[in-house]
């Protein structure tokens, strides 16, 4: 079923046409309509013209926006020291349009349920195509040791679907007395 703008003009179109037995739905290459006669496919061309035209396709195939972790995740370091690996996510905005700036979407912000932890940079700038753009920044980890949640955080993207979150374990360095405690 198609909802939305398309969906008002096809069925009020639908009605007027209604012994006439033609549809309209979404593909992934975009909006198709089609009839069983000649007669439906070229009513079916002009009203794919007059969407398109219109601006009612746009969108119809495309990904939703998302973000995803990439690597970095589940890793152990010890406290006041960086982790060994970047924490890095993708973004997918292709279906938001071009006016994200900076390209290709936007910047990620990070955080932690430490606060003495810090990153490098925050925020990080994205870069690669608007259906993977890769996001990074290094994780130095505070003075309290423990476990910590990381969020990487795309303002541009809907709530909801606009952050990720790293689990994230910090250990304080063991002390072993190897002699002289007699």
């Amino acid at each position: 079923m198609i909802t939305g703008k398309i969906g008002l003009i096809a069925s009020i179109v639908g009605r007027h046409f209604a012994n006439q037995k033609w549809r309209c739905k979404r593909q992934p290459n975009g909006l198709v309509i089609s009839g069983r006669r000649r007669s439906h496919s070229a009513l079916a061309f002009v009203l794919l013209a007059i969407f398109s035209l219109a601006g009612l396709d746009e969108g119809l195939a495309q990904t939703p926006p998302q973000i995803i972790i990439v690597s970095g995740n589940n890793q152990t370091g010890s406290i006041n020291a960086a982790v060994s690996k970047l924490l890095v996510v993708s973004i997918d905005c292709s279906s938001i349009g071009s006016g994200v700036i900076p390209q290709p979407c936007g910047t990620v912000t990070w955080s932690s349920t430490e606060p003495t932890d810090s990153f490098a940079p925050n925020p990080s700038p994205t870069a690669g195509s608007v259906s993977a753009a890769l996001s990074s920044t290094a994780l130095n980890l505070g003075s309290t040791p423990g476990q910590r949640t990381v969020t990487a955080t795309s303002p541009i993207l809907p709530l909801g679907s606009n952050s990720v979150a790293f689990t994230i374990a910090a250990i304080a360095p063991s002390i072993t007395i190897a002699s002289g405690n007699n």
